[in-house]
């Protein structure tokens, strides 16, 4: 019986974990991966058709490094399989100016200078005239903001 050799086992083929093995095994380890779903599955936090990612991160700016890095690799991961993954959207953060939301967001355009533009209610009301919005509220337009289109046989 012959004796298969690991450099790298990956338990959980999530998002991390998927991202973990591709990275070792694309840097030349013999990787075996297993995740206790069939692929594919809806039960982690990946589930659906599409995901978000964004730069003005407003739960806290020192993800900001962190995540221009993961669009770097979204970008690679398009250029290396020749399909399309990211569509860019764009976005709305929308909220009273010293609420979390906002604020969080507004931090992290500004120390990390990422393109962004402020509007005040009045060009909120002007702009989305659907929504009901607060007097109080602002809202913040990051540029870059994207769509992560998976392929329907992997959204099951």
């Amino acid at each position: 019986m012959s004796e298969t050799v690991y450099d790298a086992i990956v338990a959980g083929l999530g998002s991390h974990g998927s991202g973990a093995a591709y990275h070792l095994a694309k840097r030349g380890h013999r990787v075996l991966g297993f995740d206790r779903f069939a692929r594919g599955h809806t039960l982690a936090s990946f589930g659906g058709l599409s995901r978000i990612i964004r730069l003005s991160y407003y739960e806290h700016s020192s993800y900001v490094p962190l995540l221009k890095r993961a669009w770097d690799l979204w970008r690679e991961l398009e250029r290396e399989s020749g399909e399309a993954l990211l569509t860019q959207t764009g976005g709305l953060y929308m909220g009273p100016p010293e609420g979390d939301l906002v604020s969080g967001a507004l931090a992290s355009a500004r120390m990390h200078d990422l393109a962004h533009e402020v509007l005040d209610h009045a060009e909120l009301k002007r702009r989305y005239p659907v929504f009901d919005v607060d007097r109080d509220w602002i809202g913040l337009l990051p540029e870059e903001v994207a769509r992560i289109e998976v392929a329907a046989d992997d959204a099951r």
